[in-house]
């Protein structure tokens, strides 16, 4: 399915004329979509220098789409890329912000616990969070108060939403 995708990608991006600057970028994207992008959904931008592919429902902040989808004044043409469907589907700016702006779903298989656990992890791992500075915190139940602080404070609204999820559930008042 994946290399339907990636012709796909390759047919737009050399029908729009983009990147003009940056083409690595699509050879990186292709190879994101190879290895990670079994049943995933993306948001793909193609931009004048350059793409970005940002994997949806994972907790990234919103902020980096927002900024090229409203006010990097550089053409820029957004996408919903879901590999299982193994569809390119164009989307509107707008359309492409609020996507980037929803909380990861709480797992059916797993407690709300063990779901933002997993997101934290996952987050950790693939160090989705802080450009400059990575967070340095574990990724434990009796560290949420300092994850959720540091969410607060890079302004990550998908993770705060999900924090606000879980909080609620009953079993991590009492836990």
């Amino acid at each position: 399915m994946s290399e339907t995708i990636i012709s796909k990608m390759k047919d737009l991006s050399d029908s729009i004329g983009l990147p003009c600057h940056y083409r690595d970028d699509l050879r990186l994207d292709f190879n994101s979509i190879q290895m990670h992008g079994h049943s995933a959904q993306y948001i793909w931008l193609l931009r004048t220098a350059g793409t970005n592919l940002f994997k949806l429902g994972i907790g990234l902040d919103p902020e980096p789409i927002k900024y090229y989808v409203e006010r990097s004044g550089l053409e820029c043409h957004a996408f919903l890329i879901d590999v299982s469907a193994g569809s390119v589907t164009p989307i509107s700016n707008v359309t492409a912000a609020n996507l980037a702006s929803k909380a990861p779903v709480l797992s059916l298989t797993m407690t709300p616990l063990n779901t933002l656990l997993n997101v934290l992890d996952y987050g950790v791992k693939h160090q989705l969070w802080g450009l400059f500075e990575r967070p340095n915190i574990d990724v434990c139940p009796t560290k949420l108060n300092e994850w959720q602080r540091y969410f607060l404070i890079q302004g990550n609204e998908p993770m705060l939403a999900l924090f606000q999820q879980v909080l609620n559930h009953k079993e991590v008042r009492h836990a």
